[in-house]
């Protein structure tokens, strides 16, 4: 389905969500839960790592500057829009309200978000330029003309599983989306590992961290409450990743 472009009210409140400025879930007897992730830096995305193989003649041309440290020249995920935070319930959630999937810059914002079923997904082109987004493997969003300031919108299917997105006109976009009927509110950490759900329904929850689509890590249980609580074990996203 697509719109007119035309951003609501709504939708401007579903964008501060994603950039950490809401929560998903209602506040009403609601507590916060607060972690930490670590080894993000063995995270490299997909495209980085496809750049990097010489078959693929994808060149890039970098010097690098001796007042640059070693540590900020890899190439590895980007926390805040690379790497999502899921608490999910062993129960079913309710669909989210409308979030928005910022195009910009080559890539989307954020790359990787995990839903449940039934949530509608708002493609909004933030570039001047279009973009020609389809979903891999699906002829329900075929390739189709992206204008400047547009949205289009996809929604999530009954069940679960794993879906991609890409642009044809730009190869460096990829989003990935996990459906999970469980889900009950997403966050991502900030440049120091640190994540936050504002407001999440007294119960039991697991903390899941999904990068590229798939789950990175092991997974973390925590109890919410109508307080707040800090999760000391940390999400250690690069357990099993490959450098």
């Amino acid at each position: 389905m697509r719109s007119n472009g035309q951003k609501s009210p709504k939708s401007l409140i579903l964008l501060a969500v994603l950039l950490g400025l809401a929560p998903l879930t209602s506040t009403a007897q609601a507590g916060g839960v607060k972690g930490h992730i670590v080894s993000a830096e063995k995270l490299i995305p997909e495209v980085y790592a496809e750049a990097a193989k010489p078959d693929l003649h994808h060149y890039t041309w970098r010097e690098p500057s001796p007042t640059v440290k070693a540590d900020f020249r890899a190439l590895s995920a980007s926390p805040s829009r690379d790497i999502c935070i899921a608490a999910i319930s062993p129960g079913v959630a309710q669909k989210h309200d409308p979030i928005a999937i910022v195009l910009t810059g080559g890539h989307t914002i954020p790359s990787t978000i995990v839903v449940s079923p039934g949530t509608i997904l708002s493609f909004l082109n933030h570039d001047p330029f279009p973009h020609r987004l389809f979903q891999v493997g699906a002829d329900t969003f075929k390739p189709d003309e992206l204008q400047s300031g547009k949205n289009r919108d996809w929604t999530a299917p009954s069940g679960g599983g794993r879906f991609e997105f890409r642009d044809q006109l730009f190869s460096s976009v990829r989003f990935t989306v996990v459906v999970d009927p469980g889900v009950v509110d997403v966050v991502y950490p900030g440049r120091n590992g640190a994540f936050a759900f504002g407001s999440l329904p007294p119960g039991d929850y697991y903390l899941r961290a999904y990068f590229n689509g798939k789950p990175v890590g092991k997974q973390i249980s925590v109890v919410a409450t109508k307080g707040s609580i800090e999760v000391k074990e940390a999400l250690n996203v690069g357990e099993g990743a490959t450098p």
